[in-house]
Parts: structure tokens; C-alpha cells; sequence
């Protein structure tokens, strides 16, 4: 036995440089595939601690019961639920002092409440009928320690009552995993500037019985305990939810809250989507690995070839050989694998101090060390067997110093090549008739690199046999380079290993960054800009603010959003230009002509100032009775006010002058003149308007062109606006039918010019009436649509100029209106939010795309796409490593090739410089090839497969290649690639100098 592992050692250490490359080799394969698995689990595990974590949607439980309190049977008994805590709640309607209109108010007693808040006045609560409030609700409505609050029941048939002030409340913290989220402050303020809101009046648990009828409803949250799971807990978790919501469903009053069922399907939704595309990078690694793997036995075979010989004269059959061989490879498989799973280790160990920080599991599953295990046995039974088959070979060729070259005839290596090209052809055309996303998708880029490798080469065959001869007499150095590529000496494998290697490291960093884009992409649209705040002001005063603190909005824009059940759509009232430059994907949404068809029209105001407006009407009204006159004025605020002006009587000859007052100190908009008949009435005359101050008149001019009359306007009825003389008086020809006409500014729009998306575009109708933000109605007009990529926000929503609305003074909010303010990136800094502030502006966040791009890394694609450039390292050290053992495969051979033309008397010079051609040559022609294979398989594979991007893919995905990347990408495949051929050149020259 000693003997037999002396000569195994010996065999090694004179085959030093092969033995280490063969560890290398080795090493690295079993790194990668115990890493796969290994790194899998932990991405679970990450991602499943954080959707349970204190204060995420998952993490909680709610049973709502409308008993005195949730009975404790229903509490399961489990280790995984933790920190019960039982509440009461009901909505009330009290009176807040001196405001006629009755508040909303919710009445809240809550286990342990009064150890998480701080009473800055007064105490906790003790008895029935006690309420502590918040501060804020202290300096709004003025409630103060010692103060009554009527209120009666919103729900039930209960009597109201009263109920004593005892205490003033702030919260402590309210990040405090107690409230749940929940925190009862943070309300206090005005509903849709009407209706006054209180936060949450915390009272004792005895206020119950006295009002048993008032509609309280009893809540118990749970929480589960994210310290203890993990991915493997999942199944549990979902068995301990089903098992409880069974049990509230059978008790028959209660209900049960949750988002874990939801959240377990994303969860594993995205495990599916991660371990495919874990799979699918690792197993492209593990393929050229194996290529090393091949080629490494091979040189190893290859290298014995004389010692076999020697051996087979001895008597050893080639069984016993392979056995040897297979032996001999252990020795060095063995160490490698270790070392390869120590390097595993090393890997999981820094990922988990670094980006998954929460992964608990850090023992490898049992996958990553059966695939670790299996990289020694594949290569012993590997070498065992091609040292089995070559030592099968007749005894004077295993004797020879180099093996014979290959004898395989023309029409042998096109067969090859053509069997080659129709499996490759095939798998590319199942990928491209497959209407699912199957693996072969991904492989396109290393697919086409193949083919491409095997076409090249033959290209190259032909192209040398044309003109190598005539190199060879002008150019020696490079005919005679050009003739040993065409001898075919490893040129397939030189060519296609260089182009698998460069298009995998194309895929490898395009998948990284295309994932990155889509990842990031879909949070920037979902939350719509860099910054999102919702506010309480009205869109006019938002509008101007920023007229005075951002007038060319670089920093923020308005937005109204309605979305009225009435109108069947939403709208978006938006300021288009700045919409366009902060808004995400706005700008790929429509092209600028468009955005320009949906702005307010460009008009002039009619503007005037005083405190007194005329109406001048001359020529007959002919009607039964009396048509009132009004007009619509806005302030400067952009408040819209309507004023009767008078009654135009019938029959009298002349002029009518009618006056009301107005509030117009300052420059107000003339926007309508309202003629409301009771009958069927026409009018043929001029109309004038002035405004009054001091008792003296100004005329307010009236342009014919900035003027139009509408109504109903059919056969028999006439609405006409000519010029009138003197200038600023209107020419009118009107027969009403008894309906209204109104005199409207053309600085308002007759309707609402939208943007739709395409898919709307079946839905919306010409002249259908929607809402502005206030109470107007205006009929939509279809000005052009949202192209395909149109972001989420956009998709299902009309978009107009805010303007529109606002100049029909329709910019104060109600229940169904939204204003917020969208800022661009890095905009929302304390200085300018403080100003808005400062101005009434009051803020609340509504969306971060920095936070929200933050939860998106964290995803299992996210996280899965991290492996992407580790994978392209590899790819870059398992590629050299594959080409170094192509080249060494045939380095003896060179050297000789070197040597027969020295002996010839081909100067060193030459035949150095045809050594260099015939090992970089293919080498660049194989990276061309996996450049295009790389780019043009990337960019199908990610149209098919959104690479690593998320569970559920934004509207519009970016799937363009990085550019940038892309030559990068190429450049270091170039170099590593030509680097490991200029060395494999320099060795021979080397040899070649030793020996001389």
C-alpha cells in the first residue's frame, strides 16, 4: 500500500504545474456548487425574517369580535405567537367647544396603555367616564384637563353622555412595537376642511359597562415572533393561521386580520423565481467548470500517455490503470473539494456580514455537501475512465513523445460541426417558440457563442486556405501562423471556449444591472417621484406657494388626483412640463406634442378690481317673465365666487344696468356671465360689464375672441358672440328655449383635454362628464394616448392640466380629491419643506423611492441577483483556466512544431512571431464572437425572462443593454483570454530556449 502511494505521490510532484492547476480547478468547481445551495437558504432566510420583522404588515395578527373580548381560547398555543394585547374601541360623535359642526372621535381602551404614553398634564384614566387626550387635540379644540365632552354614539342604539378630561397624552414612542402600528395620535386636524377630527381619547376599561350599547367593537393583536423563524417555519406558519382562522370562523362573531397568508405566497413566489435563477447562473459556472474539469483529466491522460506504455509492456491491463489513475486524481480531488468548501464557507460567512445580515442558518443544507462531494467522484470516475481508453491504444503510439495528430477526415469533422449546429439551431428555436420562460432562454448567449465558435472556425479553415499561402512568401510570420490554425491543432476549443467565456460574462453583468433597473424602476414608479407628501391644502394655495418659492418648479410639483365612483375613471390634474421633468416615466409616457394638447388654454383673464360690478344689457329680452343675471368671479386666492347680478325684465326699451357688490380690492378674474331664463326668452343686443370703486365706474374690456356663449345649442336656438361697438362690448344673439346660456371666458376651457393609455382608450368616451378637484363638471375630450410603457401610476388614470380645473376655482379638495406635492430627487430638504410649512403647506409623507427601492434589494430576486458578479469573476477565472488547459493540451506539440522549423533554418523571430498569430488569432476571434452571441442572446433572453427583476414585473421594464458594461464586460474577457494565450506563448519559447 506504501508503495502504491509513494508512486502516486511521485507521479504528482513531477507533475507539479499540472497537479496545481488540476487542485485550482477543482477547488473552484466545488466552491460553486456547494455555494449555490448554501446561498439559496440563507436568501430565505433573509427575506423571511424580514417580512416578519417587528413592524412589518405580516408580523401582526388581528381578531375583531363585537363581545366584551375576544375569548382566550382563541389565543393559540404556540411559541411563534407572542404579545397578546386586547383593546376596545368605538366610534363617537362629540362637540368640540365653540365649533357648531359635531367631530369624529374614536373612544380607545387598550391594555398597559398609559405605560407608553407621557402626560404632560393631569394622569392616566382610573374610572369610568375618564378620558386623557392628546396634545394636539389640547391645542386644536382646546380640551384641557378638567373639561367636559358631549358625545354620543356613531354605532348602536346606546345613549351619548359626557365624558371628563383627567389627563393631556403624548406618545412616547411610536415606533413602539406595542401600538402595533396603531398609535393614537397623529389625527387631530380638519376632514376635507369641514368635519373637526380628534386623535383617539383613551379612557379606562370601565367606561364599558356603563355604555354597553354604544358599539364598541374588542380587538386582540398577536404578533409573531420574528426571532424565532425562519424559511423551514413557513409551512407551520401557515398551518397555525389556517388552524385560527377556523376557530374565529366556527366561534361565529369574530374575525381574524392578517397578511400572512398573502405574504407566504410572495414569499414563495420568490423563492421559486430566486432558485431558478440561482440554478440557472451557477449551472452555466458549473458547465465551464466542467469543461476545466474535462480538459484538466485530459491533460492529465495525456501527459501519462508514455508512462502507460511503459507500464502495459509490464503487464498491467488498462482496468488496472484507469483504477490507478482514478487513484491518483483522488489524491488531488480530495484536498481540492475541502478546500473548495472551506472557500464556500468563507463565502457564506461574509455574505452574512454583509447584505444578509439576518440569515440564522449558517450550517450549509445538505445539498450544498452532497454537490461538493460529488466534484471528486465525477473526476475519478471521469479519469478512470479516459486513462481506461487510452491505455487501450497500441503500445508504440503510447510510446511516442507526442500522440499522433488527430486523423479524422474532412467529411468526419463536418458531420461534427453539423450535428453541432442543428442541436444548437434546435435549442435557440424551442427557446423562441416557447411560450413560457423555460431555463433554455437563458442559455441563448452561450448557445449562440457555440454555434458561432463552430461557424467561425470553419470560416477561418476556408479564409486560411485561400490566403495563408500567399501570406506565407510575403508575410512568413504570419502565412506560417495562418497554417497551423488551419491544421486545426485545438482550434475549436480555443474558439469556443473564448466566445462561451465572453458571452456568459455579457449575461452575467447584464443580468446584474438589468435587474438592478427593473428592481429600482418599479419602485420609482410605484411611489410615482424621489418623494411623494400628501397634504391638506387645497391644489390653488400649493400652486401658489410654489409660484413664489419654486416658479420654475425645479424642485416640486402639485398634483390633484379625483377619483370620483361617479365619474368611472381617475384623473390626475397635474402642471405638465414640470410633471414631465419629475414625475418617474412620465417622459416615456407620451412625446411632447402631446403633453402640449392636454394644457390649459393659453387665453388672457378678463381681470378687474373694486367693490361694486355692473351689467349693462341694451336691446329688448323677449320672455314671459324676468332672466336673472349672474356672473362667476375668482379671488385672488383662485376661489370661485358666484353673484346674482339682477333681473333682466322683458319689454323695456333701452338699457338695464344691474349692480351687486363684490370683494375685489385686489385683481380679480371675470370668468362667466349667467343668463338663467324662466321661459322661453331671446335676446338681441350688446352687453357691458364695469367694476366700481369709489362711485366711479371702470369698463371692463369684453374681447369678442376671448368670449364664447354656451348651452344647449340646437335647430331653433341660437348662441352667438359678434364684436360689438365700442370695443369691449359684446354683440349677443340668443334664443335660450328656457334653458340656461352662460357668457364664458375662453380663458376657461369648454372641456377637459386627457391623455389615456391604450388600453383605456376602448373605455373613455368623447364628452363623458368628469369632476374637477372641486365641484365642476367638464366633458373629457380625447387629446392623444399614454404609450405602452406607461408607468403603473399612469396606467389606469386620465391625465389634464391642473389649470384647467383651477381657473374654474375648483381648487379647494373634498372627500374624493387628493393633493399632493411630488418632488424631484434630493428636492425635499428640511430648508425648503420647512418653508412650504411655514406657508400652511402641511406635509405628510406618502412615499420614499429611496425607502422603497431599499425594500425591493432586499427581495429574494434582489438578493439572488447578487451572485451575478461574483458569478462573472468566475466565469473570468474558470474561462482562463479552461484555455490554459487547451493550450497546454497541445504545447508539446507546438514546441516541437517550434523546433522542426529552427532546424529548417525559419528565423527564431518568425517562427516566434507565427506562434503568437496562432494562439491570439482564435482568441480574438472567439471573443468577437462571444460579444455578439453575449449582446444578442442577452437582449432576447431578458425580453423572455425579466432577469432577476421581481415577482411581479412593473408596467414598463428596462430592458435595454448597458452599454458601457457591455465593453467592459468584453474588455476584460480580451484580456484574461489573451493574457493565458500570450503566457501559453511565452512558455513555449521558453521550452524551446532551455532545450537549445
Amino acid at each position: 500500500m506504501s508503495t502504491r502511494w509513494g508512486a502516486v505521490v511521485r507521479g504528482l510532484r513531477y507533475r507539479r504545474g499540472q497537479t496545481v492547476v488540476t487542485l485550482l480547478v477543482i477547488a473552484v468547481l466545488a466552491a460553486i456548487a456547494a455555494s449555490a445551495p448554501w446561498y439559496a437558504r440563507m436568501t430565505r432566510d433573509q427575506t423571511t425574517v424580514r417580512a416578519f420583522d417587528v413592524g412589518a404588515p405580516a408580523s401582526t395578527l388581528r381578531i375583531d369580535s363585537s363581545a366584551t373580548s375576544v375569548p382566550d381560547d382563541l389565543v393559540p398555543d404556540d411559541p411563534m405567537i407572542i404579545d397578546p394585547v386586547p383593546s376596545r374601541e368605538a366610534a363617537v360623535v362629540w362637540a368640540p367647544p365653540d365649533i357648531a359642526k359635531p367631530g369624529e372621535g374614536l373612544l380607545l381602551s387598550r391594555a398597559g396603555v398609559c405605560d407608553h404614553l407621557r402626560f404632560v398634564d393631569g394622569g392616566c384614566p382610573a374610572g369610568a367616564g375618564e378620558i386623557a387626550v392628546s396634545s394636539a387635540d389640547q391645542a386644536q379644540w382646546g380640551l384641557d384637563v378638567g373639561a367636559a365632552v358631549p358625545f354620543a354614539p356613531s354605532t348602536g342604539s346606546g345613549a351619548g353622555g359626557s365624558l371628563e378630561v383627567v389627563g393631556i397624552y403624548q406618545v412616547v414612542d411610536g415606533e413602539d412595537p406595542y401600538w402595533y402600528g396603531l398609535v393614537p395620535d397623529g389625527r387631530s386636524g380638519w376632514r376635507d376642511l369641514e368635519i373637526p377630527v380628534a386623535d383617539k381619547f383613551v379612557t379606562d376599561p370601565a367606561t364599558w359597562r356603563d355604555l354597553p350599547d354604544i358599539g364598541a367593537q374588542s380587538h386582540l393583536d398577536l404578533r409573531v415572533d420574528a426571532t424565532r423563524i425562519d424559511s423551514d417555519d413557513l409551512p407551520h406558519l401557515q398551518q397555525l393561521y389556517d388552524d385560527l382562522d377556523a376557530a374565529v370562523v366556527s366561534s361565529g362573531e369574530e374575525s381574524l386580520t392578517s397578511a400572512i397568508p398573502d405574504t407566504i405566497d410572495e414569499l414563495e413566489h420568490g423563492f421559486d423565481v430566486a432558485g431558478r435563477g440561482i440554478a440557472l447562473t451557477v449551472g452555466q459556472l458549473i458547465a465551464v467548470g466542467l469543461v476545466s474539469l474535462v480538459l484538466a483529466a485530459l491533460l492529465g491522460v495525456r501527459a501519462l500517455r508514455r508512462e502507460l506504455g511503459l507500464r502495459r509492456l509490464r503487464g498491467s491491463s488498462p482496468a488496472r490503470l484507469g483504477r490507478a489513475a482514478g487513484l491518483e486524481w483522488l489524491v488531488v480531488a480530495v484536498p481540492g473539494t475541502l478546500a473548495g468548501f472551506l472557500g464556500a464557507a468563507v463565502f457564506a460567512l461574509s455574505v452574512r456580514a454583509t447584505w444578509l445580515d439576518q440569515a440564522r442558518v449558517l450550517w450549509p443544507p445538505w445539498g450544498a455537501v452532497a454537490a461538493a462531494a460529488a466534484v471528486p467522484v465525477v473526476g475519478v470516475l471521469l479519469v478512470a475512465l479516459l486513462t481506461d481508453r487510452a491505455a487501450r491504444a497500441p503500445i508504440p503510439s503510447l510510446l511516442r513523445a507526442t500522440d499522433a495528430r488527430a486523423s479524422t477526415g474532412r467529411v468526419g469533422l463536418l458531420v461534427l460541426d453539423v450535428l453541432l449546429l442543428v442541436v444548437v439551431g434546435c435549442s435557440i428555436l424551442v427557446a423562441l417558440t416557447s411560450t413560457e420562460s423555460t431555463p433554455i432562454v437563458l442559455l441563448a448567449p452561450a448557445l449562440l457563442a457555440v454555434g458561432g465558435g463552430v461557424l467561425v472556425c470553419r470560416v477561418l479553415v476556408l479564409l486560411i486556405g485561400r490566403l495563408g499561402p500567399h501570406r506565407l512568401v510575403r508575410r512568413p510570420a504570419l502565412g506560417l501562423g495562418l497554417l497551423e490554425i488551419a491544421r486545426g491543432d485545438g482550434l475549436r476549443g480555443i474558439v469556443v471556449v473564448s466566445a462561451v467565456a465572453t458571452a456568459l460574462l455579457v449575461l452575467t453583468t447584464q443580468a446584474a444591472l438589468i435587474g438592478n433597473d427593473n428592481r429600482n424602476h418599479r419602485a420609482d414608479v410605484e411611489t410615482g417621484a424621489a418623494t411623494v407628501y400628501r397634504t391638506t391644502a387645497d391644489a390653488g394655495q400649493v400652486q401658489r406657494v410654489l409660484d413664489e418659492i419654486d416658479p420654475e418648479r425645479r424642485r416640486a410639483t402639485a398634483v390633484a388626483t379625483v377619483g370620483r365612483p361617479a365619474d368611472s375613471y381617475r384623473i390626475l390634474y397635474v402642471e405638465p412640463d414640470a410633471f414631465r421633468r419629475i414625475a418617474y416615466g412620465a417622459t416615456e409616457a407620451a412625446d411632447a406634442a402631446q403633453w402640449a394638447a392636454i394644457t390649459a388654454p393659453a387665453g388672457r383673464p378678463t381681470t378687474l378690481t373694486g367693490d361694486r360690478l355692473r351689467v349693462r344689457m341694451t336691446g329688448p329680452v323677449e320672455a314671459d317673465a324676468s332672466m336673472q343675471v349672474g356672473v362667476t368671479v375668482l379671488d385672488a386666492t383662485g376661489e370661485a365666487e358666484s353673484l346674482v347680478v339682477g333681473q333682466a325684465r322683458p319689454g323695456v326699451p333701452g338699457t338695464q344696468a344691474l349692480e351687486t357688490a363684490i370683494d375685489c380690492a385686489e385683481e380679480c378674474r371675470l370668468v362667466s356671465i349667467r343668463l338663467d331664463p324662466e321661459g322661453d326668452t331671446t335676446f338681441r343686443g350688446s352687453l357691458a360689464v364695469d367694476a366700481g370703486a369709489g362711485g366711479e365706474w371702470t369698463p371692463v374690456g369684453l374681447d369678442p375672441d376671448g368670449w364664447r356663449a354656451t348651452g344647449v345649442d340646437f335647430d331653433g336656438y341660437r348662441l352667438g358672440i359678434t364684436a360689438g361697438q365700442p370695443v369691449g362690448v359684446l354683440d349677443l344673439d340668443l334664443a335660450t328655449g328656457g334653458l340656461p346660456v352662460a357668457v364664458q371666458s375662453t380663458y376657461l376651457a369648454s372641456s377637459l383635454p386627457v391623455l389615456v393609455s391604450e388600453r383605456m382608450q376602448a373605455t373613455v368616451e368623447d364628452g363623458r362628464e368628469v369632476h374637477t378637484p372641486g365641484t365642476a363638471l367638464l366633458p373629457v375630450e380625447v387629446r392623444g394616448s399614454l404609450h405602452d410603457a406607461t408607468p403603473r401610476l399612469l396606467e389606469d388614470a386620465l391625465l389634464s392640466d391642473l389649470a384647467t380645473a383651477t381657473r374654474y376655482g375648483d381648487a379647494r379638495t373634498d372627500s374624493t380629491s387628493e393633493v399632493s406635492l411630488w418632488f424631484a430627487a434630493g428636492a425635499d430638504d428640511d430648508a425648503f419643506v420647512a418653508e412650504l410649512e411655514r406657508r400652511g403647506v402641511r406635509l405628510t409623507e406618502l412615499g420614499d423611492a429611496a425607502e422603497a427601492r431599499s425594500v425591493y434589494a432586499d427581495s429574494s430576486e434582489a438578493l439572488a441577483n447578487r451572485l451575478n458578479p461574483v458569478a462573472a469573476v468566475l466565469v473570468a477565472l474558470l474561462a482562463a483556466a479552461a484555455l490554459g488547459l487547451t493550450l497546454a493540451g497541445g504545447w508539446r506539440r507546438r514546441r516541437d512544431d517550434a523546433e522542426a522549423l529552427d532546424l529548417a533554418g525559419v528565423p527564431r523571430r518568425v517562427w516566434l512571431r507565427a506562434s503568437r498569430v496562432a494562439l491570439l488569432l482564435p482568441v480574438l476571434a472567439g471573443v468577437a464572437v462571444g460579444a455578439v452571441a453575449g449582446a444578442v442572446g442577452t437582449s432576447f433572453a431578458v425580453r423572455r425572462v425579466p432577469i432577476f427583476a421581481t415577482a411581479e414585473p412593473a408596467v414598463h421594464l428596462q430592458l435595454d443593454l448597458h452599454r458601457a458594461a457591455l465593453v467592459a464586460a468584453v474588455a476584460v474577457a480580451l484580456l484574461v483570454l489573451l493574457g493565458v494565450a500570450a503566457a501559453a506563448g511565452r512558455s513555449i519559447a521558453a521550452g524551446r530556449r532551455g532545450e537549445r
